[in-house]
């Protein structure tokens, strides 16, 4: 989904306009029927924990690292194995 002048408030600096505005349009898309809305973006993380409906949202720098982490040990594991 497009938020219409969000990123403007983000390059502007108005990082707390930004965030609730990100974090606006995902109670809007609970309300609207969504079971789980990701923050593909870094700078959207923030919005997160501004949520006031539905799940927490996935964000990508957490997804991220949870995910490289697991790649790692199971990489580590592998070499054990050999």
């Amino acid at each position: 989904m497009r938020l219409s002048g969000a990123w403007d408030l983000f390059k502007s600096g108005d990082s707390a306009a930004y965030l609730a505005t990100v974090a606006a349009a995902v109670d809007c898309a609970y309300a609207n029927g969504a079971d789980i809305v990701a923050l593909a973006q870094a700078s959207m993380a923030g919005a997160a924990e501004r949520v006031t409906r539905g799940a927490t949202p996935l964000t990508s720098p957490q997804n991220g690292l949870v995910a490289a982490i697991d790649a790692a040990t199971r990489a580590a594991e592998a070499q054990e194995q050999k």
